[in-house]
């Protein structure tokens, strides 16, 4: 096993004079409140949890990372500001757990979870991403992979890299090693793509033994089975080391920045990380949505083994409109890489025989909203390993007239004892419209049984609607969401019509902009309506046909022809 050495901090836009690699030498921390050491100067104190990196010393100047540049001007630190993120990780293969002199396990600090060495319940998941990403801003230190398989490229999208950065002597990527590189040459090897995969530039390799010691942290470490397993073997010291790199080591200038539409990481084998890092001011950075299914039967916070099954993940942008669908792996993860900046519904289809137990944002819903910004979107369910008491056969909505039908059936019940039916304008916040009282008797039927439910008044634009079935005990199940879309115009009563000396238009909401339009196309009134009914006057007209056009608050438009006559 490899001691975690690296933590390489992949930060700049150096000056084209800077050397390619800009060893950290010196650390700050926000381990027991403030911690920091350096090159040469070890600190005595070796983090044992997670901790945050505050700030790095890269030759006579220190950056911040943005954690909490307040708690540095506390403590004295004269810094330079500046806002790191850790990169998305589109995905870290599972492989080499067993059958392997250096299989892939997960380091946490020895006191992780509450208590030094093994705890229980056991404190990691096998979702390798996630202690890549951890963190505040993704900068946890206190946690990370070892031995990450080599060979294999992970890619980032990247939809700008600002050229002003490029040679301005402040770090731009942050890359991290924290085990013990082997003794004979092992290069990671980085750079920027175009979209057809050539590199722009070039790249940059990296032999982490080269960079020198600036902190020993004590660590534990698990094998990412399902659930994951206490390795007792490799408990201890390690050593922590870090580097930093300029765009322009990777030969980025203005003539080859437009061609770059991502970032490629070749890793070695012989890597261990606990993030990689990036300036947000420097360049923008696609995040990602990602998760775990658990099978988690006691509820809260979704927890314990993940589940195998295959579960489907669907990710649906504000509008509800399909991003993308993925299934879980064997240990219950999945994700959806390079994801826009905006607001999402990740959205579970919970196996047949299973129900929700719970989810990360507090709620039983099989639909989580998150937001995507300056770092990754997680989104976590839990699920109970009994078999729901009702089989939903299907659920179905449907237009009738200006009333919207939902119809869905059983194939068996057991402690059923109704539906209640949800609808929502947007997606994410649900209001109950109605109950459905179950058909069976005693909450319990082997026979399939058929459901429907009237909304009479629906929403004019989008209506969501979904089921949630609960038992007599209280517990209840979330169905599939289903959507339905009117448009409810407002009728508008125009008279007389024909017309002397007025004509009245009546069924206004009181918002509208009524434009009077004659044969030609000129606009001979113009008027505001206050309240549901307003009066055009027509005397100084002459007679003839003309056009009321009526321009409600949402820019909606409806034309109507009317009559002038003597």
């Amino acid at each position: 096993m490899r001691r975690i050495y690296l933590l390489l901090l992949a930060l700049t836009c150096l000056s084209s004079i800077t050397k390619a690699q800009n060893n950290v030498t010196r650390i700050y921390t926000d381990f027991g409140g403030y911690w920091q050491s350096a090159q040469g100067a070890n600190s005595p104190v070796q983090p044992n949890n997670s901790h945050n990196l505050l700030a790095f010393k890269v030759g006579a100047t220190t950056y911040s990372t943005g954690v909490n540049d307040a708690l540095l001007t506390t403590k004295g630190v004269t810094f330079t500001q500046q806002n790191f993120q850790a990169l998305p990780v589109a995905s870290v293969p599972t492989v080499n757990i067993n059958g392997s002199s250096n299989p892939i396990v997960i380091g946490v600090g020895s006191q992780y979870g509450g208590g030094n060495g093994n705890v229980s319940p056991v404190p990691v998941t096998s979702d390798l991403n996630s202690y890549l990403t951890d963190g505040v801003q993704g900068l946890d230190l206190g946690t990370g992979i070892y031995n990450i398989p080599g060979g294999i490229e992970l890619k980032y999208s990247i939809s700008n890299i600002h050229a002003s950065k490029i040679g301005d002597g402040i770090p731009d990527l942050v890359l991290t090693q924290i085990g013990v590189p082997p003794s004979s040459t092992v290069n990671d090897v980085y750079r920027f793509f175009d979209a057809n995969g050539n590199t722009v530039g070039n790249s940059v390799s990296i032999n982490v033994a080269n960079i020198p010691v600036v902190a020993q942290i004590h660590m534990k470490f698990y094998t990412p089975t399902n659930p994951p397993t206490y390795n007792s073997g490799l408990y201890g010291e390690r050593d922590l080391r870090l580097v930093s790199y300029d765009f322009s080591a990777f030969g980025i200038n203005a003539a080859n920045i437009g061609r770059i539409v991502g970032f490629g990481q070749v890793l070695s084998g012989a890597s261990d990380q606990a993030f990689v890092a990036y300036n947000a001011s420097s360049v923008t950075i696609l995040q990602s949505v990602s998760g775990t299914v658990f099978e988690d039967p006691d509820g809260g916070e979704p927890s314990g083994t993940g589940y195998e099954g295959g579960a489907r993940i669907t990710l649906l942008n504000a509008g509800n409109v399909v991003i993308g669908s993925t299934t879980t792996d064997a240990h219950g993860h999945y994700s959806f890489p390079n994801i826009a900046p905006g607001n999402y519904n990740v959205r579970l289809t919970v196996p047949s025989g299973y129900k929700l137990t719970g989810s990360s944002n507090g709620t039983i819903d099989s639909v989580i909203p998150v937001t995507v910004a300056n770092s990754p979107a997680v989104a976590n369910f839990g699920l109970g390993n009994t078999a729901t008491p009702v089989t939903l056969m299907g659920f179905e909505v449907h237009k009738k007239a200006n009333t919207a039908l939902l119809a869905w059936a059983t194939a068996t019940e057991e402690q059923n004892r109704g539906f209640n039916v949800e609808r929502s304008g947007d997606g994410r916040t649900w209001s109950n419209i109605g109950f459905v009282t179950s058909l069976s008797e005693n909450g319990k039927s082997t026979l399939k049984l058929e459901y429907d439910y009237t909304d009479n008044n629906p929403l004019n634009g989008r209506n969501y609607y979904r089921l949630k079935q609960v038992d007599h005990n209280g517990s209840y199940a979330y169905s599939d969401v289903r959507m339905l879309t009117f448009d409810k115009g407002t009728t508008i009563d125009i008279y007389p019509n024909p017309a002397t000396s007025a004509v009245n238009l009546s069924g206004l909401s009181g918002n509208e902009h009524i434009y009077l339009f004659d044969v030609s196309g000129r606009v001979v009134k113009h008027l505001k309506a206050d309240n549901a009914m307003v009066q055009i006057p027509l005397n100084n007209l002459d007679e003839g046909m003309y056009q009321v056009k009526i321009v409600d608050q949402e820019g909606s438009t409806s034309a109507y022809k009317i009559m002038k006559s003597r």
